[in-house]
């Protein structure tokens, strides 16, 4: 779909596929219908209710989506309009109730364990056919998850902790299995023993610090590795020379954290 809509239901967003160790590759535009209540909870507007809110090109824009949805078959019980399958299960509306600055994003699937820090307290921006323009927020795809804090430490300490080696061992066998081996991750990192960061512990604070310089390598790996396939720069970040001093103390952490 392409068109004009109005800035304020221009939202950021991170694929899955936009993660890779320690590091996020962009940000992505997105339209979301929601308007904000006084409490901050979104309120999705339709295209009926649209132009009553003096949101035309809005209105025009979701008429659009909501022809696409009727054409595509996939109406069910639960999900008979577009936007009962835009906030399913409460995945959408529950992500505005965490106005948090550092998000810990790691994919839902994939061969390997890949997490990173998203730092939103700057203001994200977004890229549209008039520029770069602030974005209203930030939404995270289904196939990934998340958690949300204010506190960088606890962020990057969740982070070493979903990028360690001995974590994404742990979980192999009960991957589900795809033509090209382990897929499915979803919330099986988070049955493992993590202890909850205590900022006191010295051995919270290296894992953190770690990660942070962990984060600072697989970025520069990333800009100079640009055009590479996701997987290839995942491998790439995982096995790299600079990487490899801080994850290797991540990995000897998390072992004695965790009890691996």
């Amino acid at each position: 779909m392409r068109g004009r809509i109005e800035r304020q239901f221009l939202y950021a967003s991170i694929l899955s596929s936009d993660i890779v160790p320690f590091h996020w590759l962009r940000i992505r535009p997105v339209v979301l219908p929601a308007e904000l209540d006084a409490q901050g909870r979104p309120r999705l507007l339709t295209a009926a209710t649209a132009p009553g809110r003096g949101h035309a090109q809005l209105a025009a824009w979701l008429g659009q989506a909501e022809g696409c949805w009727a054409a595509s078959g996939k109406r069910s019980e639960r999900t008979k309009t577009v936007l009962q399958r835009l906030d399913f299960g409460h995945g959408l509306s529950a992500q505005f109730r965490h106005h948090r600055r550092y998000w810990v994003l790691y994919t839902a699937s994939a061969t390997y364990l890949a997490a990173a820090v998203l730092d939103a307290g700057g203001g994200l921006v977004v890229s549209a056919e008039e520029g770069v323009v602030p974005a209203a927020g930030l939404v995270v795809d289904a196939k990934v998850y998340w958690y949300a804090t204010d506190r960088a430490e606890e962020a990057f300490y969740l982070c070493a902790w979903l990028n360690s080696p001995v974590v994404d061992a742990a979980i192999k066998s009960r991957q589900s299995r795809g033509l090209f081996g382990p897929r499915d991750i979803h919330k099986l990192p988070l049955k493992l023993p993590l202890p909850r960061f205590n900022p006191k512990d010295a051995e919270h604070a290296e894992m953190a610090e770690c990660a942070q310089m962990a984060a600072s390598k697989a970025a520069a790996i990333a800009g100079v590795l640009q055009g590479r396939s996701v997987g290839a720069l995942r491998r790439a970040i995982r096995t790299h020379p600079d990487v490899a001093p801080p994850l290797a103390r991540i990995d000897e952490l998390a072992r004695k954290i965790g009890g691996l």
